[in-house]
């Protein structure tokens, strides 16, 4: 009889063993993607009352890069080292965690192309009691650039080019006749009339000397 009251008080110890592991496990999460040269947080959710842990993320320094750490009422000494993030911290007071521990990375803005990102917890205790956790990972995502826009190019098919033919304006005082011989624009009477009019004075001159003489 005894020791059937002992076995059973043994079960019940170990199904509230399990089932307050199940209550209290610690668990991590973390966004499913990310944007290049944007911020992305790791959160691992604990008991309400932890007072103490310590934990060892490891993450990939290619990709990431480690900004800070929050834990709620707790300060955690951290160590960054060789792609692996290490916290320490612990009550100085009666003061305790409030749930989470909430690490913050940058993902690199040079990334070209898109890249998953892993994050693996290799150590962490919880009040002392050690907490196993799955890797989880994020996205980190690329946008695509805007193609540069193409410059219009102006149409002048409609624009007829020049054939040659066409006659310069005059620059000077001139204007030619319909004959193609030059007037002078104050009279407008050809050039050879003028010759003709003097060499017919110059005639009639002559003649009037010469009657002048017969005389």
């Amino acid at each position: 009889m005894k020791k059937t009251i002992v076995g059973i008080m043994t079960i019940v110890a170990m199904l509230v063993a399990i089932l307050g592991t199940n209550v209290n496990a610690a668990e991590m999460s973390v966004p499913t993607e990310v944007k290049a040269g944007e911020n992305v947080t790791v959160t691992i959710s604990v008991p309400t009352d932890t007072s103490r842990y310590n934990l060892k993320l490891a993450y990939n320094t290619d990709l990431l890069e480690y900004v800070t750490t929050k834990s709620g009422d707790l300060a955690p000494e951290v160590g960054n080292r060789n792609g692996v993030l290490s916290l320490a911290a612990a009550s100085t007071s009666q003061t305790v965690n409030t749930g989470k521990i909430e690490m913050t990375f940058k993902a690199k803005a040079d990334i070209t192309e898109n890249k998953e990102a892993n994050f693996e917890v290799t150590e962490f205790k919880a009040n002392g009691t050690t907490e196993t956790l799955p890797a989880v990972k994020t996205t980190i995502v690329v946008e695509a650039a805007e193609p540069t826009p193409t410059p219009e190019v102006p149409d002048v098919t409609d624009t007829p080019a020049p054939t040659g033919t066409q006659t310069p304006a005059p620059t000077g005082t001139t204007k030619p006749s319909d004959d193609g011989k030059v007037k002078y624009p104050q009279t407008g009477a050809p050039v050879y009339a003028y010759v003709a009019g003097i060499a017919l004075v110059v005639i009639v001159a002559g003649a009037v000397l010469a009657i002048r003489k017969n005389k």
